[in-house]
């Protein structure tokens, strides 16, 4: 079933396949761990799906108010609210007809995903589904180095149920690929048929229980340089990377900002300068 479908370090994508027939693509998704993982907090249920990406978009949108001061004519920019938006298309390929029967069946779980939870309850008219507290349709997703909770760097093993990045999914569409053909079965004489191609495409809206940005480390008062440092809250948002592969390693700039990043604390400002500071100067040198 779809909704057993959570990643815990096993196979998640699994078929029936006739003798000598190799997956390649199911097996680079489960050892890489290369799919989207979905969960649903408020139904306790949760999708995966290949990461065959046509399309990926990411918006921070600040919204600014602004406030005019006595004697300035420019009005000063202040910060009221910043949301993320990630758009994601890709497309849900079958290699037979199980594997499109599972495709079908877990975009349609993921349709039933977007409704809230609650308690069927008796009026004079029939039932009726009262919404309880919290039920509204919240989800977790986990995708690579791209998209998870952020407090930590990115490592395999992890489903989206447990280092998932919280938030709300909107805009979910998907349509099935006429010039791809479909797949068709019967069973005790009821016929079935699913698409070759699914695409699909949403948006997703992240939400930290504790809100992203900087905070001081140490003096505060400015006062001379080395003085204070900052430090972001969030060292795997928006995105993980390799710290060997960006640099950090050779810049560290002392126990205290090395033990923060490995930590998953956060990302110390010194320690962001001086690998920057040291790119600009190679590439002044004509360094690669």
């Amino acid at each position: 079933m779809a909704g057993d479908q959570t990643f815990s370090g096993g196979r998640y994508f699994s078929y029936k396949r006739p003798p000598g027939y190799a997956d390649a693509e199911a097996a680079i998704a489960n050892t890489s761990q290369l799919f989207i993982d979905i969960w649903s907090v408020s139904a306790q249920t949760g999708v995966a799906f290949k990461s065959l990406l046509t399309g990926w978009q990411d918006n921070i949108n600040s919204e600014l108010y602004s406030e005019t001061m006595l004697g300035h004519s420019e009005p000063i920019k202040k910060t009221k609210s910043i949301e993320r938006i990630v758009s994601i298309s890709l497309d849900v390929v079958a290699a037979d007809e199980t594997e499109a029967a599972n495709n079908m069946r877990n975009v349609a779980l993921l349709a039933k995903m977007q409704y809230p939870t609650g308690d069927r309850i008796k009026t004079g008219a029939g039932r009726r589904l009262q919404v309880r507290p919290g039920g509204d349709p919240v989800f977790k997703i986990r995708f690579a180095n791209f998209l998870h909770d952020g407090k930590s760097m990115h490592t395999n093993g992890a489903s989206a149920k447990e280092i998932g990045q919280l938030g709300y999914i909107s805009n979910l569409q998907y349509e099935w690929d006429l010039d791809s053909g479909f797949h068709g079965t019967a069973e005790k004489d009821v016929s079935y048929v699913y698409p070759q191609l699914i695409k699909l495409n949403f948006d997703f809206h992240p939400f930290h229980e504790e809100s992203p940005g900087w905070s001081y480390q140490g003096k505060t008062d400015q006062t001379g340089p080395g003085a204070y440092g900052t430090i972001f809250n969030r060292i795997g948002l928006p995105y993980s990377y390799s710290s060997t592969a960006a640099g950090f390693d050779e810049y560290n700039s002392g126990i205290n900002d090395e033990e923060r990043e490995r930590s998953g604390r956060g990302l110390s400002n010194v320690t962001v300068n001086k690998v920057n500071q040291a790119r600009v100067e190679g590439a002044l040198q004509g360094d690669d």
